[in-house]
């Protein structure tokens, strides 16, 4: 089920509640858009942050519980996947 302030975010960028989230409620501050064909767009970094948060872990066990347990099952939802943005780093800093 959606949450209620994510869903009144989905349908003022025209998306409906079909939109295929990742099933956990520490994620939902984690969306930051909508890609072009519908799916929600996660930050990868803000995902990890948040799982840290909710379930006192290390940000390095959240990014390995993200990695083994949701990354690794993307291929398997479909063709509305969420897509995780993993953000590039400035190299030069």
């Amino acid at each position: 089920m959606i949450n209620e302030k994510l869903l009144e975010r989905l349908q003022d960028n025209g998306i409906d509640e079909e939109v295929m989230l990742v099933d956990d409620p520490a994620f939902l501050d984690s969306v930051v858009g909508i890609s072009s064909d519908g799916r929600a767009v996660y930050d990868y970094e803000i995902m990890a942050d948040e799982l840290a948060k909710r379930y006192h872990m290390s940000v390095e066990d959240a990014y390995e519980h993200i990695d083994f347990n949701i990354v690794r099952a993307l291929p398997h939802y479909g063709s509305k996947a969420p897509v995780i943005f993993d953000p590039i780093v400035n190299m030069d800093e």
